[in-house]
């Protein structure tokens, strides 16, 4: 019992039992999405290829689309203090919806999806046709979903990350679920249809979980009201501070999402003299696992942008519940954690080639060209790790316009990478990987630089508040213990 209770109190174990079902969450994304794709494929007739190859295109212009609801999560987790905040943002988070909507109707009805799907996604007729259905039928996603993510988030600031991966794991389960009881009924029915029922019970099934959740812990706390020592004094919560928050992560979104299809036009046009476009072709396909295949080892590391706005903030007796070197103690070990998966799985031949060869069901020589390119990627586990470490600090300190200049040095990076590494000799997925690599180290390395020099400056202040007292003396001895205890927690 009395190991328990020191476990309990331990700052890694607190830490870690929060990560881990968000990291599981992570995991199971990624790997769920390919058993629903599995199960879809199961209906292997032309309409069902046709359908199935619709829905993926569709769902990923909503996903994209989508994409700034799922950052609503870090603003509800940073923002809400009472119940007037969190009506605030989930309007603003309503409209975001909205407009998405509205796209997925206008991609839907008129010229520009046709433009969007059959011209950019250069697909047949029978597949534009499908895919603009989808995007139709799909339009009431952002809606509902707008009003799950903000009370994810909450659930987030209240430590409830158990029914976050709960909730994930039941999404998944239920999309896989649904498909296989439509497949194996034989039920004479579109697989395009069934796609898309099964991705709408399976919102349900989440939303209904998160809004459970956050009535049954957690509303009774927000109608009472939070304590914020940053906030306290600030007064309601005004829409221009929304925006100041989202708006950096709206960019950041956009630059992630933009990088990988940049990357992939440039693969496809720059080719080794003597080659053709089969080259391309086989590049690109190697490119697509190389992206997919590393994701489960590190892509978890996001979730640590969660760790300091929700430990890392002081209660009402200015105490942290853990300490701000703790938590990035933490986060260095999980970086390490990802970096020595990636490295047993992709450094080690006997593992990789087997492992590349199942997860991707491609031939040995096709698996053999990954072995370059997925040995490089362990730089995103460090990338990754320590830009999410450093941007959980600058979500607590409200501080998201120091992610601007790293969204720019990480544009210019790619333009060019992506042009001069063909003229270094460097093609194909190699040259996908290392310029994709090149590009997240820039933009890490830049968001380090400028937080250090916050910092720096955070602790100069404090130190010349402590050391100068009302009349400009210098302060008593306490004060100047208090400047070395604020300058460890500070940056």
């Amino acid at each position: 019992m009395n190991i328990l209770n020191g476990l309990s109190k331990n700052p890694y174990w607190k830490l870690t039992k929060f990560l881990a079902p968000l990291a599981l969450t992570a995991t199971v994304q990624d790997v769920g999405e390919q058993a629903l794709n599995r199960s879809l494929v199961a209906k292997s007739t032309r309409e069902g290829l046709v359908a199935l190859a619709a829905f993926t295109i569709a769902y990923k212009i909503l996903y994209f689309l989508i994409g700034a609801l799922e950052d609503s999560k870090y603003m509800n987790l940073v923002l809400v203090r009472n119940q007037k905040d969190r009506r605030k943002l989930l309007f603003f988070n309503f409209l975001l919806a909205l407009v998405s909507a509205s796209l997925l109707v206008v991609s839907g009805t008129t010229e520009f999806g046709v433009y969007v799907v059959d011209r950019l996604h250069k697909v047949d007729t029978e597949t534009g046709v499908q895919t603009r259905k989808a995007m139709l039928l799909l339009s009431a996603y952002p809606v509902i979903d707008s009003f799950i993510w903000p009370h994810l988030g909450l659930l987030c600031k209240f430590k409830y990350s158990l029914v976050i991966g709960l909730s994930c794991v039941m999404d998944i389960a239920t999309k896989v679920l649904v498909v296989i009881i439509f497949v194996s009924a034989n039920v004479q029915i579109n697989t395009l249809y069934i796609a898309i029922t099964a991705a709408y019970i399976s919102q349900f099934v989440r939303g209904t979980i998160i809004l459970a959740a956050y009535y049954k812990y957690i509303n009774k706390e927000i109608t009472e009201g939070i304590f914020d020592p940053q906030t306290q004094e600030e007064g309601d919560l005004k829409m221009w501070t929304i925006l100041k928050m989202f708006l950096p992560l709206l960019a950041v979104r956009l630059v992630q999402r933009c990088t990988r299809p940049v990357i992939n036009v440039f693969v496809s046009r720059q080719r080794p003299p003597g080659t053709d476009e089969s080259y391309s072709v086989e590049q690109l396909a190697v490119l697509a696992i190389c992206f997919s295949v590393p994701r489960v080892p590190y892509s978890w590391l996001n979730e640590l942008k969660a760790l300091e706005p929700t430990f890392g903030k002081k209660d009402e007796n200015g105490h942290r519940e853990v300490s701000i070197k703790n938590i990035r103690i933490f986060g260095v070990c999980c970086t390490l954690f990802s970096a020595s998966m990636q490295l047993i799985l992709f450094w080690i031949p006997d593992i990789l080639l087997p492992l590349v060869i199942k997860v991707s069901n491609v031939s040995e020589d096709v698996a053999l060209l990954t072995v370059t390119p997925l040995k490089l990627s362990v730089v995103f586990s460090f990338t990754a790790g320590f830009r999410d470490l450093l941007t959980g600090w600058v979500y607590k300190k409200r501080k998201n316009h120091l992610l601007y200049p790293g969204i720019v040095i990480r544009t210019i990076t790619l333009i060019v990478v992506v042009v001069s590494y063909p003229k270094l000799g460097l093609y194909g997925a190699t040259m996908g990987i290392s310029a994709l690599a090149t590009t997240i180290f820039s933009g890490s390395f830049t968001l380090v630089i400028i937080c250090l020099y916050v910092g720096r400056k955070e602790k100069l202040k404090k130190r010349r508040e402590c050391l100068v007292d009302e009349e400009g003396e210098l302060s008593n001895g306490n004060s100047l213990e208090k400047t070395k205890n604020e300058e460890i927690e500070l940056f």
